[in-house]
């Protein structure tokens, strides 16, 4: 046996635990949604008004890595929030995290018990 050699035969596939068959073919796809870029505080507003009324709420967070000198001259990457995604049904809002220096109406939606709020890769940092 060579180093190359597939560790399975593609036909024993169907034996493998937890192998569901082929991946059926696509469905039609969802009509596409409106999309917001909010990088000022009025669009914030109008984003948490419209996100409050959904019962779901899908969130991403994309982060920076800033470079910061410690009381004892020690360098070190902290990670900033600098962009983050908020769907729900029929609408994307993509926040300038960066731009804007309050995010506090966001707590509206995300602090709101009756709000679903679904994380991509969630992660113990704190921001």
């Amino acid at each position: 046996m060579s180093d190359n050699s597939p560790l399975t035969d593609l036909e024993n596939l169907e034996n493998l635990h937890g192998y569901l068959g082929p991946t059926p073919p696509p469905g039609k796809l969802p009509q596409r949604g409106e999309r917001f870029w909010v990088d000022r505080p009025a669009q914030l507003l109008h984003a948490v008004s419209l996100l409050k009324q959904s019962g779901v709420v899908a969130v991403d967070a994309e982060f920076t890595q800033v470079r910061a000198r410690t009381q004892s001259d020690v360098v070190s990457n902290i990670p900033r929030l600098a962009l983050l995604q908020l769907s729900i049904e029929n609408h994307c809002f993509v926040v300038d995290a960066l731009r804007l220096s309050d995010l506090s109406p966001l707590m509206d939606v995300l602090g709101n018990p009756s709000i679903a709020v679904l994380l991509h890769g969630p992660a113990p940092i704190c921001v």
